[in-house]
């Protein structure tokens, strides 16, 4: 597998969207990377139900907005359109 180079200068070394970013890119974590990953994984392993919890709030949030999505589509389609918009003003 040939591994694509990129600038070193957006990854942010020695962080989970560190790793993130080299494995979106193709990469092998570098070691400060992996390690940070690591000791994500061990701290969420250590804390299973603090893990559980968040993921049942995140569930609870993404079936509102799923139920006010369909109740109010149209403003949710309007409302997204104008912060897609204004994103991509921002992004040079």
């Amino acid at each position: 597998m040939k591994l694509r180079t990129f600038p070193e200068s957006t990854v942010r070394h020695g962080t989970i969207s560190g790793h993130r970013e080299h494995q979106d890119r193709g990469e092998l974590p570098c070691d400060a990377c992996t390690r940070a990953k690591s000791e994500y994984d061990a701290r969420r392993r250590s804390a299973p139900e603090q893990t559980r919890k968040a993921r049942m709030y995140a569930r609870a949030q993404g079936r509102a907005l799923r139920d006010l999505r369909q109740r109010h589509g149209e403003e949710y389609a309007l409302l997204y359109a104008q912060h897609k918009q204004a994103l991509a003003e921002e992004t040079p």
